[in-house]
């Protein structure tokens, strides 16, 4: 896909090459909205929407927005994140890898409410604003391959580090597929690059504002989270 789609100062936004995306802090009070995967579970039985849709959750029971299964996202950045909602009012949250909670969510069990996995900033086309998407099941982390490889942003200095060719953020196409598998079924997010042009993308001090958000970390790899609050991510 061109580059002509994207302003050239996007190349230097921060993206999975950087690393200020691996900091062990967390977000400050100011939060994204996330878009979730939906293969199967609560939301669907709750006749929320259908098994692949990608959704805006708004509580447990309830979804502010469902996008349905085809929807395209702009990834901005990267980082890791793992999550321990064993207490749904005492989340645990980690960015940080090497650290020992990261590693204990990574390495539970499953059915353990333990998940982990890349977390996107993300800007989503047909509403026109930045989202978080946190993929973080076996499913959804082999799919972000492809967005991580093919969307994210190469800055100059990392493409010529890298012998690549730099790029801005990539238009993804993200779908679903339907899995069976040893007796089980569920579906899978896909991630296709997209030659579609953005015609309403935000311009660069929007888009450092977002990073701020997403970036804006408070120094601990341990939070809790407000009551009820499971409509935004932390």
């Amino acid at each position: 896909m061109s580059n002509e789609l994207v302003p050239a100062n996007m190349f230097n936004l921060p993206s999975v090459q950087q690393e200020k995306g691996f900091l062990d802090e967390c977000f400050s009070g100011d939060y994204l909205k996330r878009i979730q995967f939906v293969g199967k579970g609560r939301y669907v039985e709750k006749d929320c929407c259908k098994a692949g849709s990608y959704v805006v959750p708004k509580s447990r029971d309830e979804v502010e927005h469902d996008f349905g299964r085809q929807i395209t996202l702009v990834p901005i950045a990267f980082r890791p994140k793992a999550m321990d909602t064993s207490d749904s009012d005492n989340l645990v949250i980690s960015y940080d890898r090497s650290s020992a909670e990261f590693k204990r969510i990574q390495d539970a069990p499953s059915g353990s409410n333990c998940m982990w996995g890349p977390t996107f900033l993300v800007f989503e086309v047909s509403t026109g604003e930045f989202y978080e998407l946190f993929l973080c099941n076996k499913s959804s982390r082999k799919a972000s391959e492809r967005l991580i490889l093919e969307c994210l942003p190469i800055s100059p200095e990392q493409a010529k580090a890298d012998g690549v060719e730099p790029r801005g953020p990539v238009p993804a196409s993200c779908g679903s597929e339907y899995i069976e598998k040893k007796g089980y079924t569920w579906y899978a997010p896909t991630f296709e690059p997209s030659a579609i042009v953005i015609d309403n993308f935000p311009p660069v001090e929007k888009v450092k504002d977002a990073l701020d958000k997403f970036f804006d970390m408070k120094g601990s790899s341990i939070e809790v989270a407000p009551e009820k609050s499971s409509g935004r991510a932390r």
